[in-house]
């Protein structure tokens, strides 16, 4: 989207009557409650956590702050899944509209054969009426 001749990164558009709609960013970039949100560094932060093997967000519809973050975390060899204590570390390390409102437990994130994350593939897995097989926990 193009606002007095600049790019915004805004991805929207237009219906008949010229109303617009935000439809998410090029960039990859969340707003969240307002707050600007580059996924890597979310990532960085929840990867940190002794438990965390690797992880990747997307963002999703929330009614409190617009976009909520979605999860996808695959667990260290050893570590049993307890999302009691997943949730406690995560509300101490994180503001409160970028802790995630659901997380997925994976066995592996998906890959291309070149090892890109296919983030595509998470947001339409993060979609309510879809879903991975894996095990799933809501705030």
């Amino acid at each position: 989207m193009f606002a007095n001749g600049h790019d915004t990164g805004d991805l929207a558009s237009q219906d008949a009557a010229g109303r617009l709609t935000l439809n998410g960013r090029a960039d990859g970039l969340l707003i969240c409650g307002g707050e600007n949100v580059f996924p890597a560094s979310l990532e960085e932060r929840i990867a940190a956590l002794e438990a965390v093997a690797e992880c990747a967000v997307v963002g999703v519809p929330c009614a409190e702050f617009g976009t909520g973050i979605h999860a996808f975390i695959v667990l260290n060899p050893g570590h049993v899944p307890d999302p009691e204590q997943l949730r406690r570390e995560l509300n101490a390390l994180l503001p409160r509209m970028f802790r995630p409102q659901n997380i997925t437990l994976l066995d592996a994130l998906p890959r291309s054969p070149a090892g890109k994350l296919l983030r595509s593939r998470l947001a339409r897995e993060a979609e309510p009426e879809k879903g991975l097989a894996a095990e799933r926990f809501l705030r």
